[in-house]
Formats: structure tokens, C-alpha cells, sequence
């Protein structure tokens, strides 16, 4: 964070710190989401590609000029991130318009081919200098989108709180998740006002 004295506080759930390893467990073979659901791994990636290849091929379709491929990749994409959102729940993703499926897909993997704009452990190389900020971290022990060990690290570096859902993945439509978030969010107003 370049200007950590214009922060009163940080509340962050579910946080992805975009390491090689956070996209190989998210896109990975060996990764969570591959290993809990196989079947649903090779229709996401059935040339089992690197993680590295599998974004760069995805976006590519998405950003081709076949409508049809790149509605089809959308799909695709969408569907492995809901499975993973929603823990195998029945839970789809469902925009209203083909164009918002798109431009959704097309924008997390804007993101992610570049690897959100970060440098490897950057976010964590700053943990120091982040420490004056109160911060809540709120992850859920069974998220199959962001791991959970790497964010406890960090919070412990930063001397932030953290709060820990068992029995939760990554969705906030979880009313737990939610819950937590809104008490996390009261307890740092209470410490900011003081």
C-alpha cells in the first residue's frame, strides 16, 4: 500500500493474495477445486493445461471474434467458478444477459492473465508496513477459491484480527458468512471511534 496513513481500516474477506500458488490451487491439476471435483476439472480443462496456459487460452476465446466460442468459454469459466463458490451446492450463477455472462468472464481474466497486477508476494513482502491499520481478515476454513493458511500468515505478520468459519466456503450468500462480516465490520467501527 503506497499511502497507508490515508487507511483508517481494513476489513477483507475472502482474500486472494495472487501467488503462483493461490492460481494453482485455484486452476491447478494438483489444486482443491480439481481434486474435490475431477469431473467437473476435465470439462473446465480437458487438455489438462498448466494453470498459466489454461487463463491465457480462455482468454484468448473470450477476447476472439467467434461470439459463440467465446459465450461457450464464459460458460465454462462461470461454471467452474460457481461449483467452487457454492462448495457443489446447486447454487448457479445466473446473469441475465448473455453480454454480462461475457464481459464477467472477460474481466476476471483480465485480471487473472495478469496476475491481478501484483508481483509475486508483494502483498505479503508489505505485511510490516501495513501493521498501524486496524484490520479484520474474515476466511472460511473450507474455501476452495482462496487458501486459508498463506491469509493466516499474513494477518499474524500484520498483528491483524482474524476470524475463522468453519463449516464455510467462499460464498458470502452463506447467512454465517454474511453475519461474520457484519460483526467483523462493527467491531473495527468500535475501535476506529475510540
Amino acid at each position: 500500500m503506497t499511502h497507508p496513513n490515508a487507511v483508517k481500516g481494513l476489513l477483507l474477506w475472502a482474500t486472494f493474495l495472487a501467488t503462483e500458488s493461490d492460481y494453482e490451487w485455484l486452476y491447478g491439476a494438483d489444486g482443491a477445486g480439481a481434486q474435490f471435483y475431477p469431473e467437473a476439472y476435465s470439462q473446465f480443462n480437458p487438455d489438462q493445461l498448466k494453470w498459466e496456459h489454461l487463463l491465457s487460452e480462455y482468454h484468448a476465446v473470450l477476447q476472439g471474434k467467434d461470439d459463440i466460442a467465446a459465450y461457450h468459454a464464459a460458460k465454462q469459466w462461470l461454471s467452474w467458478e460457481s461449483l467452487l463458490l457454492n462448495a457443489g451446492t446447486t447454487f448457479t450463477l445466473s446473469l441475465v444477459e448473455r453480454h454480462q455472462e461475457l464481459s464477467y468472464a472477460q474481466i476476471m481474466l483480465h485480471y487473472f492473465t495478469h496476475r491481478c497486477f501484483i508481483a509475486e508476494s508483494e502483498i505479503a513482502d508489505r505485511a510490516e508496513s501495513l501493521r498501524s491499520i486496524p484490520t479484520w481478515f474474515i476466511h472460511g476454513r473450507h474455501d476452495l477459491i482462496c487458501r486459508f493458511s498463506p491469509v493466516l500468515s499474513l494477518s499474524e505478520r500484520m498483528k491483524a484480527r482474524m476470524l475463522i468459519i468453519d463449516g464455510v466456503g467462499h460464498s458470502i450468500q452463506n447467512s454465517v458468512y454474511s453475519e461474520a462480516i457484519l460483526r467483523a465490520a462493527d467491531l473495527l467501527q468500535i475501535k476506529l471511534d475510540h
